[in-house]
C-alpha cells in the first residue's frame, strides 16, 4: 500500500471524480464475501486488502470504484456529503469535496492539490517530531502486548492497541 493514494467518499463525489477525469478507469474490485466450502457460512475476502482493512478498522464496507494511476477511489456510503477520506502511507486525512474548484480548475486539478496537501503533512508530521526536539519513546520499552485486545480486553493499554494496529498494518 506504500506510494498508493486511497480515496473514499460517497458515491456522488466518486461520480463527479469518475465524470470530471478522463484518466479514470473503473474498477469494481471483488466481491466483500466468499462462500465457505466447509460450511454455510460466508467468510471475509481479503483478497482487496485496503477494504478488507478499511472494514475491520472503520466498521463499514467500502466498495472499489475505479482508480487514476496509483489512486484508488473506494465507495462508502456511510461517509458524510462533501466528506473525503484519503489514506497514504497508513494515515487518514479527513478532507472536503469542493465542487466550486472543480468547476473552476477541473477534477485533475483538484486530486493534485489533495496530494500535495497530503503528502505535505505527512513531511510536516516526520519533520515536526525531529525539529522541536520531542523525545521519542523507545520502541522496545514501551512497546504493547497486541494480544491483549483479543484476550484480555478489559486491560487494554494505548500502546497495546497501537501494537496491534501495527502489526495488521504490516499484514496488509
Amino acid at each position: 500500500m506504500d506510494g498508493k493514494y486511497f480515496f473514499v467518499s460517497t458515491h456522488h463525489v466518486i461520480s463527479t471524480i469518475k465524470s470530471g477525469s478522463k484518466y479514470f478507469r473503473v474498477n469494481l474490485g471483488m466481491a466483500i464475501t466468499l462462500d465457505d466450502p466447509q460450511s454455510d457460512d460466508r467468510l471475509d475476502n481479503d483478497k482487496d486488502r485496503f477494504a478488507f482493512a478499511y472494514r475491520k478498522y472503520r466498521g463499514t464496507t467500502c466498495l472499489s470504484s475505479g482508480e487514476i494511476g496509483n489512486i484508488h477511489f473506494y465507495t462508502d456510503h456511510s461517509i458524510g456529503h462533501n466528506e473525503v477520506i484519503v489514506y497514504r502511507n497508513f494515515e487518514e486525512f479527513s478532507m472536503k469535496f469542493d465542487p466550486l474548484f472543480i468547476k473552476e480548475k477541473g477534477v485533475d486539478s483538484w486530486l493534485g492539490k489533495v496530494m500535495m496537501e497530503i503528502d505535505t503533512k505527512l513531511e510536516q508530521m516526520g519533520l515536526s517530531q525531529i525539529e522541536e526536539g520531542v523525545d521519542i519513546p523507545n520502541p522496545v520499552k514501551n512497546r504493547g502486548d497486541g494480544s491483549k485486545v483479543f484476550n484480555n480486553p478489559g486491560q487494554v493499554r494505548y500502546e497495546d492497541l497501537k501494537e496491534y494496529l501495527a502489526s495488521k498494518r504490516q499484514k496488509i
